[in-house]
């Protein structure tokens, strides 16, 4: 018999409220047309290719909605939800409903990967290592999550930096042909690496195709650079989350899911500091 005192009702209410708008919206992870669900079929046929390895690693983490909720789609509510369990369960019922409307706005893939910074804070607040690595994963089904996983691991560490180089040198020659693919995808029209990368810019994709979306989170994230940088003139003294956060504005100029990556984050920061009347908390 379940015990009623030690059930978490905000848990119970975010998994009820994911499974009622999954069945309503029929919400996959497979998306025929999609860039990242042709990997995982690569994968699942045994293609072979140039960056075959990191598709598989990719398709490791989403191997569980292929095998058992493929054509199910409130099984892979189910995956998600437990995918997301252990960020919902230290958070406060409203954080934790936010957080469940955006895996319900969101695709699981952009979802999973604005996952990978609260279990790296967690791994930072209770220095277990599964925590990290789970980020680690969810980092990687974007390149330009990928980066930010580096980026921030070694912002935190870089006082220590001689002791973690080895994990940059092995990360660096796992992603080495997701390196390559990229450089010459992006140069092989005879543009620069640069100037296509911003062309094909989260912003300038938004901007381009009228996706107001994008274009609200851009505004969002210009908003949050602007107010950090104001309060570092005013408190003449800068921190290491306070860096952090301003992130998501260099990847407004690239491609792929790094601005994405901070979404649930944002929601946790955000919430913490929004009062809401006594009876959410």
């Amino acid at each position: 018999m379940v015990n009623i005192k030690k059930l978490d009702y905000k848990l119970v209410i975010s998994l009820i409220f994911l499974l009622v708008c999954t069945y309503i919206t029929k919400k996959t992870m497979f998306i025929q047309g999609d860039g990242f669900n042709s990997q995982v079929l690569s994968v699942a046929k045994g293609t072979i290719g140039p960056l075959s390895k990191i598709h598989q690693i990719r398709f490791l983490v989403v191997a569980p909605f292929y095998i058992l909720g493929k054509n199910n789609t409130i099984v892979q509510a189910i995956l998600i939800y437990i995918y997301v369990r252990p960020i919902l369960k230290v958070q406060s019922f409203k954080i934790c409903i936010m957080i469940t409307i955006i895996i319900i706005l969101f695709s699981y893939r952009t979802s999973i990967v604005a996952m990978s910074l609260p279990y790296f804070h967690m791994y930072q607040e209770n220095n277990k290592k599964r925590y990290l690595i789970i980020s680690f994963l969810f980092s990687i089904l974007s390149s330009g999550t990928v980066l930010n996983f580096i980026a921030i691991y070694f912002l935190y560490n870089y006082k220590k930096l001689y002791k973690k180089l080895i994990y940059l040198v092995i990360l660096i020659i796992v992603f080495l042909p997701s390196l390559k693919h990229k450089i010459f995808f992006f140069t092989e029209g005879g543009s620069g690496y640069f100037e296509t990368m911003v062309h094909r810019s989260f912003l300038a994709e938004a901007l381009r195709i009228g996706n107001y979306t994008r274009i609200g989170i851009s505004i969002f994230v210009v908003f949050i650079f602007l107010l950090q940088f104001f309060m570092w003139l005013k408190n003449g003294k800068i921190k290491l989350k306070e860096v952090e956060v301003i992130f998501p504005i260099i990847f407004l100029f690239m491609e792929g899911l790094g601005v994405y990556s901070y979404l649930i984050e944002y929601v946790i920061i955000l919430g913490s500091r929004i009062k809401f009347k006594k009876y959410l908390k």
